[in-house]
């Protein structure tokens, strides 16, 4: 894994990474005023190792992944999910809820209704099936933020305050004392920038999003942000939907560019 170590004037050291993940460039920047660049090194490899854990089990890219696996069942077969798979499953449901629809992995599917992710059925046994062989769920605007928040939980089991992790630019977490300010939180981004394909879904009405610009959420975390800066673009510049959002989720900043 390539790496830059620096130490730091006051005697800390800092250790600069990057790779390949989740179809995008990851850049990790870690300080610490105790643990030496060893110690850093080896905590970079542990979030490189969950980042490709959370890709391997909701990537519906990969045709070997759970998600694929999950998309592939027959309706009624089930399958035993991972933690992983399970976890961030449960949080779509809830955000899909707490958003009034606006937020639905489901969106892509073939002849999609707003009440298609009713159709995935999510056991307490962690077991998950589907009702409807045209569910497909896509967790491609979620799966960059969760990875964010388990990579939180990982630092501060490790005893590291000082970070920052950006992911392909869209999805940055910074927290500490870092030069990206954040206040400890997320900055995610979702929109349709110049030249490229539009890919958001309103998944009320079906159609694309064809509007240009993008939206930028800060926020305590980086799956909430995902969801936020998701449904933001998607619903439009509604005051009434916005202040139903910022009743519901922790919101620091929304930004729209349009």
């Amino acid at each position: 894994m390539p790496h830059i170590i620096r130490q730091l004037p006051s005697d800390g050291t800092a250790v600069y990474v990057w790779f390949e993940a989740m179809h995008t460039r990851v850049d990790i920047l870690l300080k610490s005023a105790v643990q030496d660049a060893d110690a850093l090194l080896a905590v970079s490899g542990e979030m490189r190792g969950l980042i490709e854990r959370i890709e391997t089990a909701g990537n519906c890219f990969d045709p070997d992944s759970e998600l694929s696996r999950f998309n592939g069942l027959m309706p009624g077969e089930r399958m035993l999910a991972g933690d992983c798979l399970y976890e961030m499953l449960s949080l779509c449901r809830r955000y899909h809820a707490l958003t009034q629809g606006f937020f639905d992995v489901s969106a892509g599917s073939p002849g999609h209704t707003p009440h298609m992710l009713d159709t995935m059925h999510i056991e307490p046994d962690g077991e998950i099936w589907r009702e409807s062989d045209a569910l497909r769920l896509n967790l491609s605007g979620f799966i960059k933020g969760f990875a964010l928040d388990r990579i939180r939980v990982l630092l501060g089991k490790k005893g590291i305050s000082d970070a920052v992790v950006n992911m392909g630019n869209s999805s940055i977490m910074a927290i500490g004392d870092v030069p990206v300010k954040l206040n400890d939180g997320c900055l995610t981004t979702s929109g349709n920038p110049p030249g490229r394909p539009c890919q958001i879904v309103n998944p009320i009405t079906g159609g694309l999003v064809m509007s240009p610009g993008r939206v930028e959420v800060a926020s305590r975390s980086g799956a909430e942000g995902e969801v936020l800066s998701t449904v933001l673009f998607a619903a439009g510049a509604d005051p009434e939907y916005e202040e139903l959002l910022r009743s519901r989720f922790t919101i620091y900043r929304i930004t729209r560019y349009f």
